[in-house]
This record gives C-alpha cells, sequence and structure tokens, in this order.
C-alpha cells in the first residue's frame, strides 16, 4: 500500500497535458495510438475493466433515471475531469493509497476513487473505505463549490459518478452545481 499523496508538480504537468489535448481534439487520437502500443493482453484487460466500469454506471443511471450522462470526456465538466485525471495519475505514478488489495494499473481492473478522497484507490469489494458518516458536514458538502447543504430534501447532495477508463469517481454535488447533458 502506498501512503503520500502524489508528486504533486509531476501529477499537475500530466492534469494539464490531458487537458490540453482534450481541448485541442487531439485526445481521442492519443488514446488510439496509445492503445496500438499496448500488448494485447494489457489492452482486453483493460477494456475489460473498462466495459464492467460503464455498464454498472449505465445500469445505476438507469435504475435512477439519472440525468447528466455524459458520452464524451470532453463534455464532463472541468472540475470533475481534472479530479479522475489527478487521481488516476497520482495512482498511475505509484503514490497515494490503495486498498489492501493494491489494484496495480499493471493489472487492469475496475478501481473506484472519490471527490472527497482523491488520494485512495480502491478495488470494487473496498468502496467501503471512501465511505462519509451519513448526514455529516463532509456528506453534505458539494464536492464542486463545497457549500455544505443543509441535507434536507430540497438543499441536499446528489450523488454523481464519472469514468475513465476503468477509473470511477464518486462524487456529491448541490442541487446549483448539477449538470445535464
Amino acid at each position: 500500500m502506498r501512503t503520500d499523496f502524489g508528486e504533486a508538480e509531476e501529477v499537475e504537468a500530466i492534469v494539464d497535458t490531458v487537458c490540453r489535448m482534450i481541448d485541442s481534439g487531439r485526445y481521442e487520437r492519443f488514446a488510439v495510438e496509445a492503445r496500438r502500443g499496448t500488448p494485447v493482453a494489457l489492452r482486453d484487460q483493460f477494456d475489460a475493466a473498462q466495459g464492467h466500469v460503464d455498464s454498472g454506471l449505465r445500469r445505476a443511471a438507469a435504475m435512477l433515471s439519472a440525468r447528466g450522462q455524459l458520452d464524451s470526456v470532453s463534455a464532463a465538466p472541468r472540475w470533475v475531469l481534472r479530479l479522475v485525471l489527478r487521481s488516476t495519475a497520482t495512482w498511475l505514478l505509484g503514490a497515494g493509497s490503495t486498498c489492501p488489495h493494491d489494484p496495480s494499473p499493471e493489472r487492469p481492473q475496475p478501481v473506484v476513487t472519490a471527490a472527497w478522497r482523491p488520494d485512495l484507490i480502491t478495488c470494487a469489494r473496498c468502496t467501503h473505505l471512501l465511505a462519509l458518516v451519513p448526514g455529516s458536514a463532509a456528506d453534505r458538502t458539494c464536492d464542486s463549490c463545497s457549500r455544505v447543504t443543509s441535507g434536507l430534501r430540497d438543499d441536499g447532495v446528489f450523488p454523481g459518478a464519472f469514468a475513465l477508463g476503468p477509473v470511477q469517481l464518486m462524487l456529491g454535488v448541490c442541487r446549483d452545481c448539477r449538470w445535464t447533458t
């Protein structure tokens, strides 16, 4: 298990570079080229993990009649994109923390992180490590604007998720910060 939250400058350089590629429309081509250079077995594991995460998010969205489903990385709110990129880059660099099962980018599998714990990557079995105390101030805090809501039905935090490859980011946003597509 790793313990410190990354090489901050290196992580931010990676995040900034990927964001510039997305902004310039070069990200999709980069992703295709990166896949070509990846060994087939690793690519198959990555695709299976990504497919598992994507299908789980689609099922959850359908069950909850969720709105705001995104069909591309560039459609994500910038703060969400930067957060999932930062967590992913930290994990890829071998920094941050993992659950006791020590998920590794060298063994692709669905993994989960959270806006309130971006330094922690867990396997699907250990998402309880990301749980907040129900009703606590942290549980009522918007991950976008940091406003602590009342927690009442009309002023609460709406759960959300965003995936980039096999990395799923859990988040919560207030009514004003919810996004739609």
